[in-house]
């Protein structure tokens, strides 16, 4: 972890710098500035500079100038980035950077009395020092700025420059995800803003503000939303059809029905790349990865556009519980055809949760009154698809009554949902006889409890040869029948019925006997006891 909340004091730094440009050399350790890397009798001159300019600006800072800003201790810390600035602008190496640093480190005890630079002075890592040198420069935009007093003034042209770096520092900041960076552009941003104006020269000029400083998870949040509108604007290249359709059986039958009409209104609603965008984001890259499905940006895209539509798209169908429905088996139908069964797909699941979501936030954006359209897509495809097939017959059935040619055409569809609606009547509907007739209905998405709809009776009406010995539709209602009545007397008639051992009428009268018995028993001991007690008293 670097500090670089390095620069506030620099214009103090600067002044420091330029007060030691103008001292001898002389009594600041240039004896210890010959001692590194001494092969000869020669010392590099530039190195032997360097090192003792340090030496003297340290000195300076950590002696002669304020107590306030020697407080701060933050100038040992600048005193590392200026040697480390030295050592590049003179092309050195990293190793002989870390070989130099070690050496200041450690033949600065004659002038660093308290040791404030044990353990400051270091080699700084490219990104390191890219970063304090990006902050040094903006703070010396800052105290140009303000310090301003030249009438004809460069305010406006540092401002811009300063502007241009900070947006570079940003990018960087953004790339690197480096917290402590971001605090410390946090912290000049807000030293800007508040002080920029203070020079009376600037003041007269409209100087650029610093472009907001977004969190990481906003900036996240931004590159996620552009990447995800940029891949949105490519819908057209996104082939919804290119995807096998799974094997339905029983399609062309049905072409025409009403439950298909609806469907047909369904498919033909817009891929609207505004919705894309504010919805699929998250779906997108299950499209885009390698293998990745084809049509489903389209698919997600219309998706929304028909949920918040529905009412619109369906207006035909009187009740939002119908147009709910429509919607819900339309969407059962797309994602099964995209998956053609294969739910051991790597991503299926988290596909589903993304459109799970998608589902939650549409709803959830609806204006206030109008009727959601709520349910939760779980993968069961066997499930997904026997509920379509009766679902779709029960808002077919009125067409399919009316047939008049080439009615056969429907009779092994009847045999199938026949079956179909044996296996599911057991768990949707609960009828009472008493006091009127009346069905509890507990699919009401998919199933209709009236006995009207009992599939024998269509096939009997399209005078289908091939009906199956099901149950007739007496025999499956019977069994489903309650006497309401009795189902409200029995449990009265249970709790007042006798339950205890003395319910039992032998155990009652061995009970009676037994009472008796020691009755008689007890009055005879008394009897006895009697006699022998007045024995007692005549013998006396």
């Amino acid at each position: 972890m670097h500090n670089y909340d390095v620069f506030k004091d620099l214009d103090v730094y600067q002044i420091a710098e330029d007060y030691i440009k103008t001292q001898s050399d002389y009594g600041y350790g240039s004896i210890e500035c010959n001692k590194f890397n001494k092969t000869d009798d020669t010392v590099d001159p530039l190195i032997k500079q360097i090192c003792t300019d340090f030496r003297k600006l340290f000195i300076t800072l950590a002696y002669s100038v304020t107590n306030e800003v020697k407080a701060n201790i933050k100038y040992h810390e600048y005193l590392n980035y200026w040697l480390n600035r030295e050592l590049r602008n003179h092309k050195k190496d990293r190793i002989f950077r870390e070989k130099f640093c070690k050496f200041m480190e450690e033949n600065n005890s004659k002038v660093d009395i308290e040791g404030a630079l044990k353990n400051k002075i270091y080699d700084l890592n490219d990104d390191e020092y890219e970063n304090m040198d990006i902050l040094y420069n903006l703070y010396d935009y800052y105290y140009k700025i303000i310090s301003e007093k030249k009438e004809k003034n460069n305010c406006s042209k540092y401002s811009e420059e300063c502007n241009d770096l900070y947006k570079h520092g940003m990018k960087k900041c953004y790339e690197t995800r480096n917290f402590e960076f971001y605090n410390a552009l946090k912290n000049f941003r807000s030293l800007y803003k508040n002080y920029i104006y203070n020079s009376n020269l600037c003041k007269k000029e409209i100087l650029t503000p610093l472009p907001i400083l977004k969190t990481f998870k906003e900036k996240s949040e931004e590159k996620f939303m552009q990447k995800t509108v940029e891949s949105c604007a490519m819908l057209k290249n996104d082939k919804e059809n290119e995807h096998p359709q799974r094997n339905q059986k029983y399609d062309n039958i049905l072409k025409g029905l009403t439950a298909q009409e609806q469907y047909n209104i369904l498919n033909t609603c817009n891929a609207e790349i505004s919705l894309c965008s504010k919805y699929c984001g998250n779906i997108i890259p299950f499209s885009e990865k390698p293998n990745g499905l084809n049509g489903l940006k389209t698919f997600c895209a219309k998706f929304a556009n028909n949920l918040i539509n529905l009412s619109d798209k369906l207006k035909n169908v009187e009740s939002a519980e119908d147009r709910c429905s429509y919607f819900t088996y339309w969407t059962y139908d797309k994602i099964m055809n995209m998956f053609n069964d294969k739910t051991n797909s790597a991503h299926f699941h988290s596909i589903l949760n993304g459109l799970n979501e998608v589902l939650y936030q549409v709803n959830n954006s609806l204006p206030v009154g109008a009727k959601s359209c709520l349910f939760y897509l779980d993968g069961n495809f066997e499930k997904w698809e026997e509920e379509k097939y009766l679902h779709d017959y029960f808002k077919n059935y009125d067409k399919i009554s009316k047939c008049v040619d080439n009615c056969d055409t429907y009779c092994e569809y009847l045999n199938y949902i026949a079956d179909l609606y044996s296996k599911n009547i057991n768990k949707c509907c609960t009828c009472f006889i008493r006091p009127t007739y009346n069905c509890i209905n507990k699919c009401p998405t998919y199933f209709k409890c009236e006995q009207t709809y009992f599939p024998n009776y269509l096939m009997s009406k399209l005078k289908c040869e091939n009906i199956k010995a099901n149950e007739t539709s007496d025999k499956v209602f019977t069994n489903h029948i309650i006497d309401l009545d009795v189902a409200r007397r029995s449990p009265l008639e249970s709790e007042n019925s006798c339950k205890h051992l003395m319910c039992d009428p032998f155990n009652a009268f061995s009970s009676i006997s037994f009472a008796f018995l020691g009755i008689f028993s007890t009055l005879f001991v008394f009897y006895k006891v009697r006699i022998i007690l007045q024995c007692l008293v005549i013998s006396c």
